[in-house]
């Protein structure tokens, strides 16, 4: 229930997806902070976009269908929705 060292954070926020931590203790806050901090340089963010296969795929097929790729065929971005 709590973020934790916000390896669900990471993950979303290297999908383009807003992320929003909550957690009681102050060590792993600071962990989530750096982590975060860690991935706003481009060089890094790309990195660990590149080493994770799942979301080297999400990035081929948003670079493929021009933006952020939904599974919601309804909202407009999905492949499925042209």
């Amino acid at each position: 229930p709590f973020t934790g060292s916000s390896t669900t954070g990471i993950a979303a926020n290297l999908l383009h997806r807003r992320f929003l931590g909550i957690d009681r203790e102050e060590e792993y806050l600071g962990i989530s902070r750096a982590r975060k901090e860690e991935i706003e340089t481009l060089s890094t963010f790309y990195a660990y976009r590149g080493k994770i296969k799942d979301i080297s795929y999400a990035a081929y097929a948003e670079d493929l269908f021009g933006g952020v790729v939904s599974e919601d065929p309804d909202d407009g971005k999905s492949p499925l929705s042209r």
